[in-house]
This record gives C-alpha cells, structure tokens and sequence, in this order.
C-alpha cells in the first residue's frame, strides 16, 4: 500500500461495465512529460484511473519511485514505471492489436524548430500555470511550491508576464513556421513519437492568450487532442 497519499483523482475513459481499470497514471495537468504518457489512453482506449497529484505532494510519488517526478504508471500488480517514453511504449506494446506509434523520425527541421522556441514557450507558459484552474494548483501552497521551483528555473514571473509582447512576436513566428513541418494529418507521413513529443509541447501555449494560430497549425492540435482525449487550454487563456 502506498504511503502518504494527496492527491486528486479525475476520471478520464469511460469504461464499459465489463471492464476492469488495471492501470493509474500519476501526473500533473501541465506537465508535457505527462500529456506524453497521458495520450495514449485515449489514442488507444486504453482504460487507466487518472491521478492529478497536488503540485507540492512530495511524500506520494517518493514513496512510489524514491523521488517527486512525474508521470508514474502503476501496474496492476503493483510496480511502476516512471519514464514518459517508457510508459508510451509500454501502452503501446501491450494494448491494442498493434503498436500504433512509428518511432522518432530524427528530422533535423524537427529539433531544429524545438531548439529555436523552447526557450520562448517556457517563459509564455510557466509563468501563467500556476495561475490556471488545474488540480495539481488546488491548494495556495501547491501554487507557491511550483513558483518558487520554476523562477528558480528561469527567473521572476511577473518580470516573464512584462515580456510577453515581445515572446509573442517570437512564438507567433513559430507557430506559423510549424504548420510548414506538417506531413499531412501528422508530423511525418503516419501518426509517431514526434506527434506525442510535439503536441505536448503546443498544448500549453494554448493557455497563452494572444497567441496567433495559423490555420493548419491550429488544426493539427485540435485533431491531436480529440483523437488522445487530452483537452486544451483555451476557455482560460491568460
């Protein structure tokens, strides 16, 4: 039995009565590395408890994997896994007739847009988390947990929130240049690791008010978030 449980949970297949939830997944809303493990679920139908922990909650995720990370998987018989890839791979191989996610691509016009914008999307959305009505900031001292680790990160957030002019006129740019990288219906010609790495990372400029989305662009993270269940931002930009 795990110690020292906090947390939140949320309910996010619903299962037919002649099925068994066997899995639950540990995250916090925001956190890319878990939206990662988190579209499978719905990409797959795979049938999972899904657990929002308070943003300070130190005790429950050590008590599963000896350190406060997340996203945690929690298998039927009582392991876990805590890797964000890992987890992918683990639903993908073991749910579903098939694996449905090809592998990286290693496009260099990939990682060379990520590389460029990364930087300018933490600052947009790292301040403003905190700010939005996530369950992982539930409590004033999950909020504060959370400012204090990250301005340590990248520096004070009501200076970030002054910059946001500016940012914009960066990420705008990148949005408009990522619909260029398109393939279709997805990054590369089929749906892969690179949709799940690159999707987790628009969706939190979808808390970024002012952000332009071009058409194609716009379409690709509306499409990946119905097909993994994973929700957007937008009713609460800030």
């Amino acid at each position: 039995m795990l110690v020292g449980k906090r947390y939140f949970t949320a309910s996010f297949l619903i299962v037919p009565c002649y099925l068994e939830i066997r899995l639950k997944l540990f995250i916090y809303d925001h956190c890319p590395y878990c939206v990662r493990a988190w579209m499978p679920l719905g990409i797959k139908n795979i049938p999972c408890e899904l657990v929002v922990m308070l943003n300070d909650d130190v005790e429950t995720p050590t008590a599963m994997i000896g350190k406060k990370m997340v996203p945690i998987l929690e298998l039927d018989d009582g392991t876990y896994i805590p890797e964000s890839l890992d987890i992918v791979a683990y639903l993908d191989e073991n749910f579903g007739e098939s694996a449905t996610f090809a592998p990286f691509s290693k496009r260099a016009d990939l990682a060379a847009w990520v590389d460029q914008f990364k930087g300018t999307m933490n600052d947009l959305c790292l301040p403003r988390v905190p700010q939005a009505p996530l369950k992982e900031f539930a409590t004033a001292s999950a909020r504060e947990y959370f400012t204090r680790a990250k301005t340590a990160y990248i520096g004070d957030f009501a200076a970030l929130m002054a910059e946001t002019p500016a940012q914009l006129q960066i990420m705008n740019e990148g949005l408009r240049q990522f619909g260029n990288l398109l393939r279709g219906e997805y990054v590369n010609e089929t749906l892969s690791y690179d949709d799940i790495d690159l999707f987790a990372k628009l969706r939190g400029l979808t808390l970024v008010a002012g952000c332009e989305w071009p058409t194609r662009t716009r379409e690709y993270v509306d499409a990946m978030s119905a097909k993994s269940g994973v929700s957007l931002y937008d009713d609460f930009a800030i």
